[in-house]
């Protein structure tokens, strides 16, 4: 065989390794994509979840549909990562005063919490989707 003769098979082995790359890199980017959305839906409806905590004190039906949506944050959340450790406490907090009965104070932290829950989320889906 001669170097004329294995140029084809070189052209042909570096076209399929190539293609292997680029599909890997699709398929990253696809599964990152999916992530981001899910956690973005998460987010969506543990806070709308917690926001409907109105009551004197959430029933324990609300409790559980709240624990739920913020056990599904956080086992989705990274705990080296900055972001998302502060994220968890924020989530953490949420779910902690939706079991207590309103007051002044209680609103208040509320909603420190929930808007830091929304910004941090924010700032880890704009990271992610950033790196698409």
């Amino acid at each position: 065989m001669t170097l004329k003769d294995s140029i084809p098979l070189l052209i042909v082995m570096l076209t399929i390794f190539s293609s292997h790359i680029l599909l890997s890199r699709q398929i990253r980017k696809t599964k990152r994509a999916e992530w981001t959305e899910s956690f973005r839906n998460e987010i969506a409806d543990f806070t709308s979840q917690v926001m409907g905590y109105t009551s004197p004190i959430a029933t324990q039906e609300e409790l559980h549909q709240i624990l739920k949506a913020s056990h599904l944050i956080l086992m989705r959340l990274n705990p080296k990562e900055k972001l998302h450790k502060k994220l968890e406490n924020h989530v953490a907090q949420l779910t902690l005063i939706s079991s207590r009965k309103i007051t002044p104070e209680i609103i208040e932290e509320f909603k420190n919490h929930h808007n830091a829950t929304i910004m941090l989320a924010r700032e880890i889906i704009h990271y992610n989707t950033k790196s698409l």
